[in-house]
């Protein structure tokens, strides 16, 4: 199933994302919430981001495959949004506005074609 590849890979980042705020809390000492640190506030928010956007993603992407979209439709889909989601975070972890943006936009755009494509592929005549 090549939407495990990428829930693999999804779930290094937000390991990587979990660390950084890890670290950060060691750093500034803080055991719940952020400490009222911009930087942890900020690492808190990447890691809540990620996890707020990567399921539904690995959920559209694992229905289009189980719907037999071409394999090489799921490994674009799924290298742009791991891409998103590497500038979304690298942007707003560096304070990099346009790096944010952009990855927000790139994940936006692959969670409306998903779902479009889902309904391309999904197989109406076995609904009923």
């Amino acid at each position: 199933m090549v939407t495990a590849l990428y829930g693999a890979i999804c779930g290094l980042l937000i390991i990587k994302l979990s660390f950084t705020v890890i670290g950060l809390r060691r750093q500034y000492k803080v055991r719940y919430g952020d400490g009222g640190h911009k930087a942890l506030k900020i690492a808190i928010r990447a890691h809540a981001n990620a996890t707020e956007c990567i399921p539904i993603v690995l959920i559209l992407l694992g229905l289009l495959e189980f719907n037999n979209a071409p394999k090489l439709l799921i490994h674009c889909i799924g290298i742009t949004f791991i891409i998103g989601r590497i500038i979304h975070s690298h942007g707003l972890l560096k304070n990099n506005m346009p790096g944010r943006v952009l990855g927000t936009q790139i994940s936006i755009v692959v969670v409306i074609g998903l779902a479009i494509l889902n309904f391309v592929y999904l197989p109406f005549d076995q609904l009923i």
